[in-house]
């Protein structure tokens, strides 16, 4: 919900445009919060020879994950014009749960590497989270901006 909030949102800032705001939620969230909470903590668990469960939530549970994605679109197009700083908020909050999610799947499957490696277990969280959530949260929806609406070079830092 908050990776499709922050996505919408990023977009909406820039063009307002109903359907391909959804889309750019749905679609830069649903697939790379996969990614991040669920493949790559199972990756960096089987790249250390430690045995986790694959858990493939929007498959197993959709009702959870589709129903999440769409209130975090509406909630991305209507609640960030209410909070002066919404993008940063939901970017905020999304980077955070994702860290716990990911971190929450290597345990909750692996104890031991927890165990072993605190270190390992962050490193893997840190990796998950890091560049998918950058890439859904800022990349993906600015890249899908129309040519001449996104920020540029002449824009502060604190614009996005």
């Amino acid at each position: 919900m908050l990776s499709a909030a922050v996505t919408t949102a990023i977009f909406w800032k820039y063009e307002r445009r109903w359907l391909k705001a959804a889309a750019v939620g749905f679609f830069g969230s649903v697939p790379i919060c996969l990614l991040s909470d669920v493949v790559v903590p199972y990756l960096g668990a089987v790249l250390f020879h430690t045995q986790i469960l694959f858990h493939l939530c929007a498959v197993e549970e959709p009702w959870l994950i589709y129903p999440s994605a769409a209130a975090g679109v509406l909630g991305g197009i209507f609640l960030v014009n209410l909070l002066e700083r919404g993008t940063e908020f939901f970017h905020l909050s999304h980077v955070l749960v994702s860290s716990l999610a990911s971190l929450l799947y290597l345990i909750s499957f692996d104890v031991p590497l927890w165990k072993a490696s605190v270190l390992l277990a962050f490193f893997i969280t840190l990796v998950a989270v890091w560049v998918p959530c950058c890439l859904s949260d800022i990349v993906f929806p600015l890249a899908l901006v129309k040519e001449g609406k996104a920020p540029c070079c002449g824009h502060h830092p604190h614009d996005y």
